[in-house]
This record gives structure tokens, C-alpha cells and sequence, in this order.
């Protein structure tokens, strides 16, 4: 309803991800799709991602990772 008003809601609208850790997101995503329930990526499964698509995430990236589907699993 607040659309056909000409606003929006402000529950919907979501901040821009900084292109310098964008990346980060496409990670997450990537990782994600191999979870085999709706719960936080376990680190088996992050181990799992970074192998299979040869990607070599540093200490900062990975708490990066875990900490954005924590928040995304809220």
C-alpha cells in the first residue's frame, strides 16, 4: 500500500553493500547453498566451500561470512 502511495516502506529498504566486500556477500551465498538445514554455516560446510571451489578465505573473511549468516538467519 505504501508503494501505490509513492513511499516505501521502511522495513524493506536495505543499505548498500560496499562494493570493496561485496565479494563477501557472493561468498555467503556461494557457501550457502550446500547448508543441509535452515541453521548457521558450520565450519565443516565453510571447509566444504572453500575446497570444492578453491577459494582461501583469511581469519577476518571467515568470521565476516559466519557473522553475516547469523545475522541473516535472525
Amino acid at each position: 500500500m505504501a508503494e501505490r502511495a509513492g513511499r516505501k516502506c521502511p522495513e524493506l529498504i536495505q543499505p548498500e553493500i560496499p562494493k570493496q566486500v561485496l565479494y563477501l556477500w557472493r561468498w555467503l551465498s556461494e557457501a550457502s547453498q550446500g547448508k543441509q538445514n535452515n541453521s548457521a554455516l558450520s565450519w565443516i560446510e565453510l571447509k566444504a566451500w572453500s575446497d570444492l571451489l578453491d577459494r582461501n578465505p583469511n581469519e577476518w573473511e571467515i568470521s565476516t561470512i559466519r557473522a553475516m549468516d547469523r545475522e541473516f538467519l535472525q
